[in-house]
């Protein structure tokens, strides 16, 4: 779906674009002014000024056409490379070069290329289903514990708020574990496992969320077992965690190409990026509808984890 540029001119387009420019103008002519005022007040004033340019900007990209998101990660397997697939042929049609995505193309082109070579290595090989719903078991569970810490930050009681803000801190040294490899996930679950048990316990005590920690605990534990039973050779975790990996760079490489083709919409106006954002968000609401459907059957979000078709 395209934002209320849908409806948009390509007048309406070139407006937006000169808007942005002269917005940003303004902003680089305050910030050297502000470095060469005299007073309080006038650096306080530039300051100001900026801010209110800033809220403009922010309306600007508002009214502007863009390319809708998509949590990628969520795909399963067969879905993400076919999804990334189709941007592929989708952006091919519409001249890469003529839409000034050029660069961010082939980049594009190449780390999709990477992941169509582990996705049929992983087809070929013996990957069990139980091995993948065990990581989303466990992931699962990260995700419940971490939104009941988000939840109780906003307790009333200042002693549950304040043990929760401390536990969310050493959770965002940790990143986004869902996205990391399999062993890496592993190790870092594991080391989390021991500062909860450890310096963090009672702050956990204080949550009452020690049922969470342990079962934490108990589906990374079955994991990892899992993991070495099956996977002893070498070659088969290789291309397990090789199959990840590549998803992880074709979803950078989308995000940069995305952002630069948002980018040049804002800033040269609409009219010659319509088609190629229209056809991309066409695209992007069937995959957001699929993940949509399986979220309702599902009661729960699903795991952005590799996923054997």
């Amino acid at each position: 779906m395209l934002a209320q540029d849908a409806q948009s001119s390509p007048e309406e387009g070139n407006m937006v674009a000169e808007a942005t420019q002269q917005a940003f103008g303004k902003q680089q002519a305050l910030a050297q002014h502000a470095q060469g005022s005299q007073t309080k007040q006038e650096r306080f004033a530039c300051i100001m000024q900026r801010i209110l340019i800033t809220t403009d900007l922010q309306n600007i990209k508002m009214k502007t056409m863009k390319i809708d998101s998509i949590h990628t990660p969520h795909l399963q397997n067969g879905e993400h490379f076919t999804f990334m697939s189709e941007v592929q042929h989708s952006i091919s049609a519409n001249d890469p070069a003529g839409i000034d995505i050029a660069e961010a193309f082939t980049s594009f082109q190449t780390a999709l290329a990477g992941e169509d070579l582990s996705f049929k290595k992983v087809q070929k090989s013996d990957i069990t289903k139980d091995l993948v719903d065990a990581d989303r078991q466990r992931d699962a569970v990260v995700a419940g514990f971490k939104s009941q810490v988000g939840s109780l930050q906003k307790h009333f009681d200042n002693s549950i708020s304040s043990a929760a803000y401390r536990i969310q801190l050493l959770l965002d040294t940790y990143g986004n574990l869902s996205t990391q490899s399999y062993d890496n996930e592993t190790a870092n679950l594991k080391n989390l496992m021991q500062e909860l048990y450890g310096k963090y316990a009672a702050d956990v005590a204080t949550l009452g969320l020690g049922g969470w920690v342990s079962q934490m605990e108990t589906l990374n534990n079955n994991f990892d077992s899992l993991m070495k039973e099956r996977y002893a050779q070498s070659s088969d975790k290789s291309t397990v965690n090789s199959l990840r990996s590549a998803r992880i760079d074709t979803d950078k490489a989308y995000g940069s190409m995305r952002d630069r083709l948002n980018a040049a919409i804002v800033f040269n106006g609409e009219a010659k990026y319509a088609k190629a954002a229209t056809e991309l968000n066409a695209i992007i609401k069937r995959y957001n509808d699929i993940l949509t459907q399986r979220k309702g059957r599902s009661g729960s979000t699903d795991k952005n984890a590799p996923t054997p078709n």
